[in-house]
């Protein structure tokens, strides 16, 4: 689980402002609609008070995470841009190698770090499930994470399988040559 929280933040705040925005936009529009909507006055302004407070909300875990970010090396936050932020165009890492192992290793590595970085704030993951799952789009993301998570270890399993057959296929032939 621990992972799939951590990468969930990642793959959120790379889309935070844009949330906000989005939010800003809708408090406006309810608040510009509302003359003309004939539901009661109370639902309408808890509507607008609950967009509000998923505002707040997201401007204290992009704080967090900025924090949190700023202790990273300069490899390491580009490492989390490519896979989590893509703030860049794709273009500029050409010559960007994920495919290998040590890839891997360093997101791993940046995870541990992330997590580490975390359990020193209040963004522990209790505190993520309990205040930040309760945002459509946060369990979006958290559902895709799983998702991803998935397909991944079932791409795993069968190449581990057809490595092992390989490896056996090897065996016996070196045992018959």
């Amino acid at each position: 689980m621990k992972k799939h929280y951590l990468k969930t933040i990642l793959y959120a705040y790379g889309t935070i402002e844009k949330r906000i925005e989005i939010i800003d936009d809708t408090v406006l529009n309810l608040a510009l609609k509302s003359m003309s909507n004939f539901s009661p006055c109370f639902d309408q302004c808890e509507n607008i008070v609950k967009l509000t407070q998923e505002k707040e909300k997201m401007f204290d875990l992009k704080i967090v995470i900025d924090r949190v970010l700023a202790k990273f090396t300069e490899e390491e936050l580009e490492l989390l841009d490519y896979k989590y932020f893509k703030r860049r165009p794709r273009e500029l890492y050409v010559n960007f190698d994920n495919s290998n192992r040590t890839y891997f290793r360093k997101q791993d590595r940046i995870l541990e770090k992330l997590d580490m970085e975390l359990s020193k704030t209040r963004l522990s993951e209790e505190y993520f499930i309990n205040v930040y799952m309760k945002f459509d789009f946060i369990v979006d993301i958290y559902k895709r994470v799983l998702e991803l998570t998935k397909a991944y270890s079932k791409c795993k399993k069968v190449i581990n399988s057809f490595t092992e057959v390989k490896r056996n296929e090897y065996i016996e032939q070196r045992k018959s040559a």
